[in-house]
């Protein structure tokens, strides 16, 4: 990030800004930015940094900063951002809202077992797959911040009868307002998919990946380093895994405190605010490990990003444009943008879910 950013000093200074609440950046002074460097770049206070990684800092800071007047000290007045290290805040809710999720998710259970789908836990990673004899790449669904793959049951009914392919879908309990504070690293995730492709010989027909949200960071991950597994289409659907290092989507998620829509309102009193949800995003949500780039989707042959309009969490715009002007002329990365859409929106709209199926045929 530090070497693209360097010829962008406007676009550096509208970054540092939003991680200490858009404060004006002339009242940023160098040990704020140092302290914002840390947490980026080693998620830890100045303090506790090795005597190499502060060596590391100043030279970043020397690196990214140099051509800018600021001030030499500490502003106490203005507060960083650090997901990772400030207070969890998260709400107390009652035993029986986690009965009526942990009923929501054996009903959507019991229908993929219905629908035919077998399921497979490997090295603690949960995994529903339905196989079929088409030999078109299988399809590997990954849900965002809800109450689970049962959010999504209508998309993934559409998906499993409308392309008749391998399905696979994966588990996420810790972003499912489910009791469980186990998170699975990235780099076991994409061990226990290519154990699962192994066992069940699906290993040369490659995965098409279908994330939405949350879901989108893994699917990051995954075609960063699992490409050998992916074949030449990926679909992202709200995706969080672009633009990363700005403060927007953070603060949308865990700042705002004083939420002005109905959609909003859901977020913050049902997502953010669950304990078990909290503890994933504020305490194991690395920024650099989730995030893609718009040259790494060069990997990929064609790349689908469905965005929505009035999105809550997503920039919407800001990541289009960030897509458009980044990509090469012969980089096949098509965006659409669901007008009046808000976050996961297309799981209410049949026209919608038929467009990302036509992407994906």
């Amino acid at each position: 990030m530090s070497t693209q950013l360097l010829n962008q000093q406007d676009e550096l200074k509208t970054i540092v800004s939003g991680w200490f609440y858009n404060v004006d950046f002339n009242e940023i002074y160098e040990d704020n930015i140092v302290e914002y460097l840390s947490f980026v770049t080693y998620t830890t206070h100045p303090k506790d940094l090795t005597k190499e990684e502060r060596q590391y800092i100043q030279h970043l800071f020397q690196l990214l900063f140099s051509k800018h007047q600021i001030k030499k000290g500490y502003n106490s007045k203005i507060k960083l951002m650090s997901p990772l290290a400030d207070p969890i805040k998260y709400a107390h809710f009652p035993f029986i809202y986690y009965t009526v999720t942990w009923l929501l998710h054996q009903l959507g259970c019991c229908y993929l077992r219905y629908l035919g789908y077998k399921h497979i836990v490997i090295n603690n990673v949960s995994f529903w797959i339905y196989k079929s004899q088409s030999k078109q790449p299988s399809i590997l669904f990954i849900h965002g911040v809800s109450t689970g793959l049962t959010a999504y049951m209508a998309f993934i009914r559409r998906l499993h009868y409308s392309t008749r392919r391998t399905l696979i879908l994966l588990d996420l309990p810790y972003v499912s307002m489910r009791h469980c504070f186990t998170i699975n690293p990235m780099a076991t995730i994409l061990k226990s998919l290519e154990e699962l492709l192994l066992k069940n010989d699906l290993i040369k027909q490659k995965l098409t990946i279908v994330g939405h949200s949350y879901g989108t960071c893994v699917q990051a991950y995954l075609i960063r380093h699992g490409r050998e597994l992916l074949s030449e289409k990926t679909i992202f659907l709200d995706p969080v895994c672009f633009l990363l290092y700005h403060a927007i989507m953070p603060y949308n998620f865990l700042y705002r405190h004083r939420p002005r829509t109905p959609n909003q309102f859901m977020i913050y009193a049902f997502c953010s605010c669950d304990l078990f949800i909290a503890n994933t995003l504020q305490r194991n949500f690395y920024w650099y490990e989730n995030i893609i780039y718009v040259k790494d989707l060069k990997a990929i042959q064609e790349s689908f990003v469905f965005l929505s309009e009035l999105d809550d969490l997503v920039p919407a715009q800001l990541v289009e444009n960030y897509l458009k002007t980044k990509k090469d002329q012969d980089q096949q990365v098509n965006v659409k943008i669901f007008s009046k859409f808000k976050h996961a929106q297309f799981l209410l709209s049949d026209k919608a879910q038929q467009e990302i199926l036509a992407a994906l045929n």
